[in-house]
């Protein structure tokens, strides 16, 4: 669990990231390579997100996820793009039983708590070639669910065709904006008729959210189911209400076209 003090250490080391880069002798780093710049750039993405504030009090854990993003080059000094991430944040799984009446067959059941991420940014740096450091301004929207669904523990196929049912038990958004500041190494691949640039980078980002309702799947008391022996099983939400603050790892390699 993440508490208000490691919040404040986390937020200080991201601003102290961004006076460096931003001081940065980038003459030191421009190249004498006659490698291109990039029009226009895919991007992969892990990440690991970090919940701040009282968001990071009510959840658990840390987040793990993926990113994809496109970006176009605006200038020579900036890039324009948008992004898609999904990050995970809680997970729980058990067996219950097939029928009411019996307990000799059992199914699994998980339910997760995610965020989908989709965000707008504008994104700057100098003109160099190989080592590149950039600062970032975001905003999009973050949107928290938790779902529930159930499989044949059995199975050993593709997971989408072992889904018996599903469920979604919460869903809330919330709009998000932040900064963020990395560093990206490039190197170009050179074929017959044309150059093929590949990046390979780490930033980190500070993101604020809004207010939203959300569930912990991997938190005790989050979500409570009756007992079976006191008749038909039902099931309570407790959810959480606060901001969605989350600092965010990234570690990712792009591809240009």
């Amino acid at each position: 669990m993440i508490n208000k003090t490691s919040y404040l250490i986390s937020a200080r080391n991201i601003r102290v990231i961004i006076l460096a880069l931003a001081f940065i002798p980038f003459q030191t780093l421009t190249s004498q390579t006659d490698m291109k710049n990039p029009t226009g750039e895919v991007e992969i993405i892990l990440l690991m997100g970090v919940p701040q504030g009282e968001f990071g009090d009510n959840i658990t854990g840390y987040g793990w996820g993926i990113n994809f993003t496109y970006k176009r080059s605006i200038t020579k000094y900036s890039n324009i793009g948008g992004n898609l991430g999904f990050l995970l944040y809680g997970k729980n799984e058990r067996e219950i039983p097939y029928s009411y009446y019996s307990d000799l067959i059992t199914l699994e059941e998980e339910t997760s708590s995610d965020i989908l991420m989709t965000d707008l940014f504008l994104e700057l740096h100098p003109p160099t070639k190989v080592w590149v450091p950039y600062l970032k301004g975001i905003v999009g929207l973050n949107m928290l669910s938790t779902s529930t669904s159930i499989r044949d523990e059995d199975y050993y196929g593709d997971d989408e065709d072992n889904e018996i049912a599903s469920s979604t038990n919460l869903f809330d958004w919330a709009f998000s904006y932040g900064y963020g500041a990395g560093i990206r190494w490039m190197t170009s691949i050179p074929s017959d008729n044309e150059e093929t640039v590949i990046g390979l980078f780490f930033d980190v980002q500070h993101r604020y959210g809004g207010e939203a309702e959300y569930l912990d799947a991997d938190k005790e008391g989050s979500i409570v189911i009756s007992n079976p022996n006191d008749g038909p099983v039902t099931t309570t939400l407790n959810p959480d209400f606060s901001r969605t603050d989350l600092i965010l790892y990234n570690l990712g390699i792009s591809f240009n076209f």
